[in-house]
């Protein structure tokens, strides 16, 4: 076990959602199939430990046995922290809020390879209609959203994503792994920026300047306005 706390009871894990002692000092501290996959930021494999009986906490190289002398670790791309536990062992929490994605909400998807030969990444406004788990692992996740910009038009997609990177504002992931062409997606934020940069056309089609005042300092009720309000699809 990563560190002892008399527990009652236990809470998820942040990451695969596993069982972790119960600890209000320690809210958000992995279990220990996920402390087990730390690693530095150039995914060497790292251990942790206390420096004697006295306590101290303790990082090596798993492949070296060398010492580390920084804390921080990485976990399925989300950063760490390591510290002594306050009764012996260690614990790892992650210490930035990682990306997340939330039902009625307006992202970016940029995917890659494209629909196209022409090597470019099929670029779209995506509203998300539900997210949830497969099983109990966090970077797993079967996603519903509406596809705005796809051949056809709006179109209801699902897919299975096998996330590989979280970051603050955006998560990378496997499109249906084991299923179809290699595809991966980046997921971010949205503004008018990432708009014009990725999905100019937009813009050009319908001129913010044109949709009601309280599209013009809101992205999520632009798009709403846009692809939306003349009826929602499905």
């Amino acid at each position: 076990m990563t560190f002892f706390y008399p527990a009652d009871g236990f809470q998820s894990c942040p990451l695969c959602g596993g069982k972790v002692p119960a600890s209000s000092r320690y809210p958000r501290a992995l279990c220990v199939q996920c402390a087990s996959e730390a690693t530095d930021e150039n995914g060497r494999r790292l251990t942790f430990g206390n420096v004697d009986a006295t306590g101290g906490l303790q990082v090596r190289y798993a492949d070296t046995g060398e010492t580390r002398n920084r804390p921080f670790c990485y976990v399925r791309g989300v950063k760490c922290l390591a510290e002594e536990g306050r009764f012996g062992g260690y614990v790892i929490q992650p210490i930035e809020t990682h990306f997340k994605l939330s039902p009625g909400c307006w992202y970016g998807w940029e995917m890659s390879p494209g629909y196209l030969d022409d090597g470019k990444p099929y670029c779209s406004p995506i509203l998300v209609r539900s997210v949830r788990r497969v099983g109990r692992r966090s970077d797993r996740l079967h996603v519903r959203f509406w596809n705005v910009l796809y051949a056809d038009g709006v179109q209801d997609f699902e897919k299975r994503l096998h996330v590989l990177e979280r970051a603050p504002d955006r998560l990378t992931a496997a499109i249906d792994p084991g299923y179809g062409p290699d595809r991966r997606a980046v997921i971010c934020e949205i503004d008018f920026r990432w708009i014009e940069r990725h999905c100019p056309n937009i813009l050009r089609s319908f001129p913010v300047s044109r949709c009601s005042p309280s599209a013009h300092g809101s992205v999520s009720a632009y798009l709403t306005e846009v692809f939306l309000c003349s009826g929602s699809p499905g």
